[in-house]
């Protein structure tokens, strides 16, 4: 196994205990305080303060390290209205048709419909189980679509070059649902990446979001928008809204990027440990991520339907067993009430293969080995392996 990613010590009595789905690990006091500090010292607490604009720059130059191009960027207060503004900032005919998958977290299809244009959902690829750009080519050869919202599905990076090529041959715009990708994702050339900071993420400040582009004039565009719609003169140019991070949650993310390595590690050294454990039984148990040291904030195990087609009877086992389960994006959006009613683009198989016969267990720093351990050897006793 690789180094220990522990942060506390396994029970010892003997006694069984629960373990946990998700744990947030966000700074501690500690580490908030020089940040906390400096606010008390400007007595500026919102409206673009210099922490927001600290921490707006500092996001810009991590994310440029993985992407290797200038951004720009716009820090707001949940990454969900950092989609709504992203959408919003092109002004779009009012009904258009946004492409994209139905294999995500609802905020992507609220965002559009909030927007007030209409969801047409996807299938995903069986590989990258996200939207592909080949898929969306034979969507948009059957049926008309304005914009292109693909997901980083689980934390999974898009193919950013594929979508760069994508959006300039088919003249579409693109939005990038990169909500649990940090870390992940890299930037492209072209469209807005929006970016989750919400507890449960990598980078935690409990609430918030990055919204970063190559395009400085879409960001500008996205600032306005977060504000009101202001034009600088105090005059409301456009429809916008209120969607301004704070100067105390903008400390909140500065200490998180200052501990940054460190969290990184400790998450990929429990998909290690995950990897190592289930390595040999992939094609019954097979981690639903591709290769690679990624940072994640969750993990999602697809179980082969021959061996045991019930997920809901194998959570409810674990549940019975003190182990916390979640079966990520179950049912999928276009099978949910809210959704059921929204345009699909051809059929959907692969998102529905895959939505019932996976199951997300348990991933968070807390974690122990010997936890690991119980989860993979009761998941594998469940499913007769």
């Amino acid at each position: 196994m690789p180094e220990s990613f522990d942060l506390r010590s396994s029970r010892t009595d003997g006694a069984p205990h629960t373990i946990s789905l998700l744990v947030p690990e966000l700074p501690s006091q500690e580490q908030l305080r020089p940040w906390l500090e400096r606010i008390d010292a400007n007595r500026w607490y919102t409206n673009f303060g210099p922490l927001v604009k600290v921490f707006e720059e500092r996001a810009g130059r991590f994310l440029r390290d993985a992407s290797g191009r200038p951004l720009a960027v716009a820090a707001v207060c949940s990454a969900t209205l950092g989609l709504e503004l992203a959408i919003s900032q092109l002004s779009l005919p009012p009904g258009s048709r946004i492409l994209v998958p139905s294999f995500t977290f609802p905020a992507s299809a609220c965002a559009i419909a909030r927007s007030g244009h209409v969801p047409v959902f996807a299938d995903i690829d069986p590989e990258s189980l996200t939207l592909s750009p080949t898929i969306a080519e034979r969507a948009c050869a059957q049926q008309k679509i304005h914009a292109i919202m693909p997901v980083a599905t689980l934390g999974i990076s898009v193919a950013q070059s594929a979508w760069d090529a994508f959006a300039q041959d088919a003249g579409l715009p693109l939005i990038v649902d990169a909500a649990g990708a940090i870390g992940n994702q890299s930037v492209g050339d072209r469209g807005v990446y929006v970016f989750s900071l919400h507890a449960t993420k990598p980078l935690a400040m409990g609430e918030g979001g990055l919204v970063v582009s190559s395009d400085r004039s879409s960001i500008t565009r996205i600032k306005q928008l977060s504000n009101f719609g202001f034009d600088g003169t105090g005059i409301t140019s456009a429809i916008g809204t209120n969607a301004k991070m704070s100067e105390y949650h903008a400390a909140v993310g500065l200490a998180a990027l200052d501990s940054w390595g460190a969290k990184a590690r400790k998450l990929q050294n429990l998909l290690g440990a995950y990897r190592n454990l289930l390595a040999g039984v992939s094609d019954s148990l097979r981690l639903l991520i591709p290769a690679g040291d990624l940072v994640l904030s969750s993990l999602v195990v697809q179980i082969d339907s021959r061996l045991r087609s019930d997920i809901e009877g194998i959570r409810l086992s674990l549940a019975d067993q003190g182990i916390q389960t979640r079966r990520w994006y179950y049912p999928p959006l276009h099978q949910q009430p809210a959704f059921s009613d929204m345009p699909t683009a051809g059929s959907l198989e692969v998102t529905e293969e895959v939505a019932v016969t996976s199951l997300g267990l348990p991933f968070h720093t807390f974690l122990t080995r010997t936890e690991v351990e119980r989860v993979v050897i009761s998941l594998k006793r469940l499913v007769g392996l």
